[in-house]
């Protein structure tokens, strides 16, 4: 026999799939965007859903036609890219859905690191990961009881440092309770004693007596943390169980909950092998009324960041990674901080102190407002929401507000931007949606309509501060259903700078597909800056689009004109036409706001002018005989060769960085700044046959001479 012979059929696997959504009476307003678009587009293998359409709702679609060739060639570029992606999801949505020959495909995993043993955030990766792959419903080969045995001793090894930190903080307490408490011993019998010699001879007495328990009980805490984590492996299984029935995803208030949980059960395991070796020393103490109760002293509060090992460290050692959280085909993702982690840990312990307390009252009968009944899961392990414990605002144990959700995610975005490493803090962002797709399904054309979109830029909400490199980035959404958004982190490396340290801009290098937009409506972007990474060479001539127009001296890009800021919907592609030259890369930063000052469409002239000063300062750069592109503005008059009617508003000096850094400049100039003949083509053509010989004679100067060392400092933008 075959495992494929215990699979069930295909028609009950996809059983969902036979009932479909009928015809509405009328057409929603997205209903009818969406069905307009797909019968202009016209993709091949929908002519009957189209026929249907057209027939079902003559009177809104029956005058919608197909697009002809010449109208899609006279597609501007980025409408025509526009269409290029609504054709692959056509052909996407009608294809038999593959699924992904490896499973390991957005599992997390938790990097070793110096300064702590990350066993919330080992066990938070470990538990998505697990629920994630359990919840993929389609795969019906999945060994879940295997799945929970394998989780069970992953985080079962993790536990040992967490269980050991437990010990060392509960060894830590007893010896304080007995050092204070022979310290108040002494001094009850001193003063109880007049005769000093009495009153030694008491205390030494108790002192002796105290070596023999005191031995034993630390003899039997040498062992406790190996007997504790082995006794967990069992507890930890059901507990796997039990949430594996009640649980679809694992957010971070369920993980405390499981934590909590777990510690309830080592507070237990650790009362019963410490308690009766410390009533011994209890009854020598007896006489101050010394008590100590095991439970509470584990669940009292430990600093699971205090790092063990060298008493003669003064500090942790310097983290070596931007972040220890690898998820796999998605690269590194932003981690939690000590700070974060202690506090996470701390709820999870003071949430099992008031399970623990809650069961204790219910069994003693004490507390009326609770039901005085049980489960035996419960009277073991708590009362938990994630293990279907249902008694109101107690299943949660105060951790998530009360509202620790473990469904289906139906809200899953929209998508997130994260910063992370660098050295600094508080750098924040709002991502900017773009290229957005309607997904459908093609054997239920009136089911849900849902969109998706690409990330074509981000807002900066707040810089942050003390970065001393660009932090990295990563997108995320709830359902980890986006994928292959990249960016990249730009600051103000300028000392002298305002923002100094802080994050000024985002490069998207890629802006991904998938992410999803939660109904948010599909913007307009427009382009505020440009990054010239690289000039490319060989270029004689060149053309990018109406908007944006490359200057190219010396071979190179080395300035790009934005004549107009006009409106994107996707991230545009800044490609340079040429027949000569290659290599340029040019990269542009979008934003929502379309800047005030832009000069009048029907005035010739250009908004904004991003120049590449080359691979190495400008400070560096020794002058020479050239006309420049650019003329700044200075004090006094300055004559330049040729001048025409054109206004420059505003000029920005942008670097890029390829082999070496470069410095980054910004120079405001007024309406009398001029721009010269070598800015476009049209103007060179009109040069006088004079002026252009002599151009040719100072075109034929070389280029500056670099410095023979690269300098130091400067910005990066360094993959």
């Amino acid at each position: 026999m075959t495992n494929s012979q215990f699979l069930p059929k295909d028609s009950e696997r996809f059983a969902d799939k036979i009932f479909k959504t009928p015809p509405p009476d009328v057409l929603s307003g997205d209903q009818k965007s969406f069905f307009t678009q797909l019968i202009q587009d016209n993709p091949p293998g929908y002519e009957s859903q189209i026929k249907d359409l057209k027939n079902l709702y003559s009177g809104d679609l029956g005058d919608i036609n197909p697009f002809d060739p010449s109208q899609i060639n006279k597609l501007p570029d980025s409408k025509f890219n526009d269409y290029l992606r609504r054709a692959n999801n056509y052909s996407d949505t009608a294809s038999k859905k593959l699924e992904s020959l490896s499973d390991t495909a957005g599992t997390c995993i938790i990097l070793p690191d110096g300064e702590s043993d990350r066993f919330f955030e080992k066990v938070e990766a470990r538990t998505k990961n697990f629920f994630d792959k359990a919840s993929k419903v389609n795969d019906f080969t999945t060994n879940l009881p295997a799945e929970i045995t394998k989780l069970t001793e992953s985080i079962g090894a993790a536990s040992q440092t967490f269980v050991g930190r437990i010990s060392n903080s509960l060894q830590d307490s007893l010896v304080s309770l007995i050092d204070g408490g022979m310290s108040k011993l002494a001094s009850l019998y001193f003063s109880t004693n007049p005769i000093a010699s009495i009153a030694i001879s008491k205390i030494k007495s108790f002192q002796g007596s105290l070596i023999g328990p005191v031995n034993k009980l630390f003899s039997g805490m040498e062992c406790l943390t190996t007997k504790v984590t082995q006794a967990l492996k069992g507890v930890i299984s059901d507990m796997l169980t039990g949430m594996t029935k009640n649980m679809i995803n694992a957010p971070t208030c369920a993980i405390q909950q499981f934590i909590g949980a777990v510690t309830n059960k080592i507070g237990d395991a650790m009362a019963d092998s410490v308690t009766p070796a410390l009533q011994p020393i209890l009854s020598i103490l007896a006489p101050i009324g010394a008590n100590f109760d095991v439970k509470s002293a584990v669940l009292g509060g430990i600093n699971f960041m205090q790092k063990s090992g060298d008493l003669f460290k003064c500090a942790p050692p310097a983290k070596q990674t931007s972040s220890g959280k690898y998820c796999i085909d998605q690269g590194l993702k932003k981690d939690k901080s000590q700070s974060q982690s202690q506090n996470l840990l701390t709820q999870a312990l003071g949430a099992a102190s008031s399970a623990s307390s809650v069961v204790d009252r219910v069994k003693q009968g004490l507390d009326s407002g609770v039901p005085q009944q049980l489960s035996k899961f419960e009277e073991e392990y708590g009362q938990w929401s994630i293990f279907g414990s249902k008694v109101g605002e107690a299943t949660d144990q105060g951790i998530g507000g009360g509202n620790c959700y473990t469904g289906n995610n139906f809200s899953c975005g929209p998508a997130t931007i994260d910063f992370f490493g660098g050295t600094g803090e508080g750098a924040s962002g709002k991502v900017i949606l773009g290229s957005f797709i309607t997904k459908f399904d093609k054997d239920d054309l009136f089911g849900t309509l849902s969109k998706t979109a690409g990330i074509m830029g981000v807002e900066i909400t707040n810089p942050g501060e003390g970065y001393a490199e660009p932090p990295l980035v990563s997108f995320n959404d709830k359902c980890n259903q986006g994928f292959g958004a990249y960016a990249r982190a730009i600051i103000d490396e300028k000392v002298t700078s305002p923002t100094y340290g802080q994050v000024i801009k985002v490069v998207i290098l890629s802006e991904g597909a998938n992410y999803p937009t939660d109904g948010l409506d599909e913007v307009e972007a427009f382009i505020s800056d440009l990054i010239i990474e690289d000039p490319g060479s060989g270029y004689e001539d060149g053309v990018i689009s109406e908007d944006i127009v490359p200057i190219i001296r010396n071979g190179r890009v080395e300035a790009v004109e934005i004549r107009e800021q006009i409106p994107y919907t996707s991230l545009p592609e800044l490609f340079v036409e040429s027949e000569t030259g290659s290599g340029a890369v040019i990269r542009p930063i979008m934003s929502i706001k379309r800047e005030d000052k832009r000069t009048d469409p029907t005035v010739a002239g250009a908004f904004k002018v991003i120049q590449c000063v080359g691979t190495f300062p400008v400070s560096e750069v020794s002058p020479i005989d050239e006309e420049q592109s650019v003329v700044r503005e200075t004090d006094s008059v300055t004559t330049v060769t040729t001048t025409t009617s054109e206004t420059i508003n505003e000029v920005t000096t942008e670097t890029s960085t390829e082999s070496v850094e470069e410095s980054t400049t910004t120079t405001s100039t007024t309406q009398t700044t001029t721009q010269t003949q070598t800015s476009t083509p049209a103007q060179q053509q009109s040069t006088p046959p004079a002026q252009q010989q002599q151009q040719q004679q100072q075109q034929s100067t070389p280029p500056p001479t670099p410095p023979s060392t690269p300098p130091s400092g400067g910005g990066g933008y360094g993959y």
